[in-house]
C-alpha cells in the first residue's frame, strides 16, 4: 500500500464516529521560507455546494476547461471515482457528498515559492474541496436482530491541491494534494486514493454527470 494510502487509511481509521468541525481551518503546509501561511476552510456545502456546469459543456472539454469549470467538473464525478478507489481497497468508507469547490490562480512567483520544481509552468491554481464520507458499523458480535446496534459513523476531511498545466490549451495536471481534518495533520496524499481517483478521472477524459459509458466501472 503507498504512503498516501496510508495516511488517508489512518485519516479514516482516526474518524472515531465523530463529524468533523463544520469549519475547520489548519495551516497547508508548503515550500515557501517567508513564513507565508495557506488556510484551508473546510466549510461543506451540502446543496448549494452542488455544481452547475455549463450546458454546452462537451464530454472531454472540462479537460482542458478554466481553473473553475475544471474543479466543478471534478468535484462532480468525484464522488464516483472516489468510491469505485474506496471499494478496491476494501475500505468500509465510502464518499457521500463532495463540497463546492473553491479556486485560486496562483501567480508565477506564487509558485515560485510554493512548488519550486514546477516554476517553469504556464498556468497554475489550487482548488480546496471537502468530502464527507459515512461507514456502516455493525454490532460485534452479531446479535439476533440484524438491525440492532447498528449505527454510522462519518467523517470529513479537507482538501487542498495544486493543478498546473505547461503551456494553454494543454490537459491540467494535480501535481501536489494535502488533506486535513478535526484531530487529523495535515498530510501530503499525493499519491493517495483520492489523488489516484483525480486522475483516473482526467484518464477518462473528465467525463461529466450522463457520461455512463465513460463512468461505468470496469468488470
Amino acid at each position: 500500500m503507498l504512503l498516501g494510502e496510508n495516511v488517508e487509511g489512518m485519516a479514516r481509521c482516526w474518524s472515531g464516529g465523530s463529524v468533523m468541525q463544520r469549519h475547520h481551518r489548519l495551516p497547508v503546509q508548503s515550500a515557501n521560507t517567508n513564513g507565508r501561511r495557506c488556510w484551508l476552510g473546510a466549510g461543506l456545502s451540502v446543496a448549494l455546494g452542488l455544481c452547475s456546469l455549463p450546458a454546452a459543456l462537451a464530454s472531454g472539454d472540462a479537460c482542458l476547461a478554466p481553473p473553475q469549470v475544471w474543479a466543478e467538473a471534478l468535484t462532480e464525478q468525484l464522488p464516483l471515482f472516489l468510491n469505485l478507489a474506496l471499494s478496491r481497497s476494501r475500505s468500509e468508507f465510502q464518499v457521500v457528498l463532495v463540497g463546492k469547490p473553491e479556486v485560486e490562480p496562483l501567480s508565477a512567483e506564487e509558485l515560485a515559492q510554493l512548488l519550486p520544481e514546477t516554476a517553469t509552468a504556464a498556468e497554475a491554481f489550487r482548488v480546496y474541496f471537502t468530502t464527507l464520507e459515512r461507514r456502516l458499523v455493525l454490532p460485534q458480535p452479531p446479535q439476533g436482530n440484524p438491525l440492532a446496534g447498528r449505527r454510522s459513523e462519518t467523517l470529513q476531511l479537507a482538501y487542498e491541491a495544486y493543478v498546473l498545466r505547461a503551456r494553454s490549451g494543454d490537459p491540467w495536471r494535480l501535481v501536489r494534494l494535502q488533506v486535513t481534518g478535526a484531530g487529523i495533520p495535515i498530510r501530503d496524499v499525493t499519491e493517495g486514493l483520492t489523488a489516484q481517483a483525480i486522475r483516473r478521472w482526467q484518464q477518462s477524459g473528465c467525463p461529466l454527470t450522463g457520461d455512463l459509458e465513460l463512468t461505468r466501472p470496469s468488470l
